[in-house]
């Protein structure tokens, strides 16, 4: 099955539209994620029929801060379970399967201490298959950082603790290094993590 996740940090922008598009046809997507849209409102609703997806699910961006849409064609069963201003929470099948598949599409706090809270509430049950994708707002070691600051560590410790008790791994990633950037630093921020069920 193939899904899109995107951290599109605005989504009503005529380019963005026409670059999102191309990406659809080309790869058909049947489940698409976006991070960051910066839109709300009726004015998301406008946006989202533009896509040609049946059904659709959003988390309101506050400003230009968070926000998340959930897009999905028919022939995927999804259910919302959680949501949260942190993360969404859910489970998808294809009508062909009789497999449930958990997902979390996170969107973590910049705030050290709103992100300690999150790694406790996420948690599909065990045995599951389960998919988390997402800006974690966090870093794994210090190769995932380029620049000015240096790495701390703390922050990291308890996002490996969680990675380690909920059995996750990184599924890794094709292209850029680094998905946030200011100034001089640049940060592996955003990741796809599955478990080995």
């Amino acid at each position: 099955m193939s899904m899109l996740f995107w951290n599109s940090q605005g989504a009503a922008s005529a380019p963005f539209r026409r670059v999102f598009r191309m990406i659809v046809q080309e790869h058909r997507p049947l489940v698409v994620s976006l991070f960051e849209p910066r839109v709300s409102g009726i004015q998301v609703d406008k946006v989202v029929a533009a896509f040609g997806f049946n059904r659709s699910f959003r988390i309101e961006a506050h400003g230009f801060s968070g926000g998340l849409w959930l897009l999905w064609r028919e022939l995927v069963r999804l259910d919302i379970l959680t949501v949260s201003n942190q993360f969404l929470h859910g489970r998808y099948k294809l009508e062909a399967f009789d497999r449930w598949i958990f997902f979390t599409f996170v969107y973590a706090s910049p705030e050290v201490a709103k992100r300690k809270c999150l790694w406790g509430q996420l948690n599909p049950g065990m045995g599951h298959h389960w998919v988390l994708r997402g800006d974690f707002n966090v870093i794994l070691s210090s190769n995932e950082r380029r620049g000015c600051s240096k790495f701390g560590g703390g922050d990291s410790l308890i996002f490996v603790e969680f990675l380690f008790d909920a059995e996750l791994m990184d599924l890794g990633f094709l292209g850029v290094p680094f998905t946030w950037n200011q100034g001089d630093l640049y940060d592996r921020l955003d990741r796809c993590l599955g478990n080995t069920k």
